[in-house]
């Protein structure tokens, strides 16, 4: 975009003008503050118990539920009931 400059302008004036400056991006902090709120509403926090129980039902096995979460592996058979 160029600016100062009119339509009666001399290929001189034209070949000097300058760009206008970018607006100035908004602060990361102040565009992340409504995708960060978005994100907290729809999440939830559950129990490593309850986790564990999801990875199995998703078919995980108890050693890699144990080597995925650092759980021991007796921990994991305790959270799954055997």
């Amino acid at each position: 975009m160029i600016t100062n400059v009119s339509s009666e302008s001399s290929p001189q004036q034209l070949a000097q003008a300058k760009p206008a400056p970018a607006p100035a991006p908004p602060p990361a902090a102040a565009a992340a503050a409504p995708l960060l709120a978005a994100a907290k509403a729809d999440t939830a926090e559950i129990s490593v118990g309850a986790q564990v129980r999801l990875l199995s039902s998703q078919g995980k096995s108890a050693t890699e539920i144990a080597a995925s979460t650092g759980l021991d592996l007796a921990t994991v058979k305790r959270y799954l009931g055997g």
